[in-house]
């Protein structure tokens, strides 16, 4: 059985597929509100990111977003 990707780049989308029972919906919206001057973002069932300029690094921006998840379950 084929594992699935946690951050997948996808053209010019990224998806993220977190483990939401780990990540509360508080943080989830904080990081989005954070990450909306840089990517448009769309929570689903999966979060997916789409940078708004070509000058943000597609293939790091969604493990980018895991690290600041992180942070802010640090500082909260």
């Amino acid at each position: 059985m084929a594992r699935r990707k946690n951050v997948d780049v996808k053209g010019d989308k990224v998806i993220i597929n977190l483990n939401k029972q780990f990540y509360n919906s508080g943080i989830l919206h904080m990081a989005v509100n954070d990450f909306k001057n840089i990517c448009d973002v769309k929570i689903n069932r999966y979060i997916i990111l789409k940078p708004k300029t070509k000058d943000i690094d597609i293939n790091t921006i969604g493990y980018e977003f895991y690290n600041y998840l992180l942070g802010l379950i640090k500082t909260l």
